[in-house]
């Protein structure tokens, strides 16, 4: 299920980075001192590449 707006703005930060799974591998990632990051896992063969697409914020 896709990630609402609402949910995403409401994020807050914990003691550890934060998933927050939208759909076929893209995540929102909140670090601990509250930055955000939407990261697209590929996965080629069996290997797992993560490439930062953009910082919300």
């Amino acid at each position: 299920m896709a990630l609402s707006d609402t949910a995403i703005k409401n994020a807050k930060p914990g003691t550890k980075p934060i998933k927050l799974a939208d759909e076929k591998g893209l995540y929102l990632l909140i670090s601990p001192a509250g930055g955000k990051w939407w990261v697209l896992g590929l996965s080629v063969i069996n290997i797992l590449d993560l490439s930062d697409i953009g910082i919300e914020d």
